[in-house]
């Protein structure tokens, strides 16, 4: 995590980056081994990017869950659902809770 809202992903193996995030606030709590990012969460991937109200990072289990009306754009598309979850380290996306294709 840096100081300037961002947290890139690395990948275990190359240390290059697979995915950032940002936003306006990050909260981490060291006990849960979580931090909640809050306002304007952009993801960005190799090929898409998502967007969303607030995110939680579960350290553990290398995911994000990104909420708050959430949208995954790929190949010129938009798709909206209920929860996004991110695999960054993978680069890989699934989406829950009531996916909707967009334009």
């Amino acid at each position: 995590m840096t100081d300037s809202g961002k947290i890139d992903f690395l990948d275990k193996k190359t240390e290059a980056v697979t995915s950032t995030m940002t936003a306006v606030e990050f909260e981490r709590f060291m006990d849960k081994n979580e931090t909640v990012i809050r306002g304007n969460v952009f993801m960005e991937g190799k090929d898409s990017s998502a967007t969303g109200e607030y995110a939680t990072y579960f350290e553990k289990e290398e995911k994000v869950y990104l909420e708050g009306n959430p949208t995954l754009r790929k190949n010129g598309r938009d798709i909206h659902a209920g929860k996004i979850i991110f695999f960054p380290r993978e680069g890989r996306a699934l989406l829950t809770d009531g996916i909707l294709p967009g334009k």
